[in-house]
């Protein structure tokens, strides 16, 4: 809906302004929300048996196994999954892990939470 809209705008005020500045701060906007929309169709993490392919929002493909993941870190309901150290990425509260969670519990994939290894670190 923002690309409509901002898209719209960009035309309009290109069309009816003088000055180039408001066409440009409306097409930063599109850019913006144009990157976004693409990000939120594009974007996927497929779980396939043993194999975890995660899709980047301009083709870049990751595939990763679930041996590979040496621990998951809880946070406000959300999941990190990380690979020595490095996070791969995040599983929101808003979406359904509860599959993903029985895999990593079968695994014995430790699970740990945030603010106790802030907590150590410190």
């Amino acid at each position: 809906m923002a690309v409509i809209l901002f898209g719209g705008a960009t035309v309009l005020s290109a069309l009816q302004q003088e000055d180039i500045f408001p066409p440009i701060v409306f097409s930063i906007f599109f850019i913006i929300a144009l990157i976004g929309t693409v990000n939120m169709i594009k974007w996927k993490l497929e779980v396939n048996g043993d194999k975890i392919i995660w899709r980047f929002t301009f083709g870049k493909k990751r595939i990763f196994h679930f041996e590979d993941i040496t621990y998951c870190e809880r946070k406000k309901g959300s999941i990190r999954v990380y690979v020595n150290r490095e996070k791969l990425f995040t599983i929101d509260s808003n979406i359904d892990k509860t599959e993903f969670m029985e895999d990593i519990k079968r695994r014995r994939i430790p699970v740990k939470s945030y603010w106790e290894n802030q907590k150590r670190k410190k």
